[in-house]
């Protein structure tokens, strides 16, 4: 019989590996908004296949490098879609200014450092522990106060 952990591993990683070719296939395009529509499927391929991966672990330390690895492209999704959208609509003459670069990417990238730096401070999760009585192992993830401000942005 085949594990629940394993099936939604196999959904996780064929679903990246799909968007990979989707990414290949955008970067080619000549539109104006093709390059971040890869960069945001780019992002959730990051996500996807790292969570895959964080279900199929079973050691407390391969989840966290799991989780870690999520975390390339976890934040950045929000913000490719907010600059997708102002470039499909036309409205790109708004990014011409540094100061709106800024505005879109600064909560993601603050999160990424608070992640990556989250054994120190305990601003993101507040505490990160292995659950291995369930139906398959899991990484329980109690939120931080960072984690409010990442959920709000998104």
């Amino acid at each position: 019989m085949l594990d629940l952990n394993v099936l939604l591993c196999g959904v996780l990683t064929a679903s990246s590996l799909l968007t990979v070719f989707i990414v290949i296939y955008s970067f080619r395009q000549k539109a104006s908004y093709a390059k971040t529509f890869a960069f945001a499927r780019l992002a959730s391929t990051f996500y996807s296949f790292g969570y895959g991966m964080e279900l199929i672990s079973h050691g407390f330390q391969t989840m966290i490098f799991w989780s870690y690895f999520q975390y390339i492209g976890l934040p950045f999704i929000p913000a490719l879609w907010i600059i997708l959208a102002i470039q499909y609509t036309g409205k790109d003459a708004v990014l011409k200014f540094p100061a709106s670069w800024l505005g879109i990417l600064f909560i993601p990238c603050l999160t990424v450092i608070f992640r990556y730096t989250n054994q120190y401070h305990h601003f993101f999760y507040a505490n990160e522990v292995y659950v291995g009585d369930s139906l398959f192992p899991l990484l329980y993830l109690e939120k931080g106060p960072w984690y409010v401000v990442h959920f709000l942005f998104m």
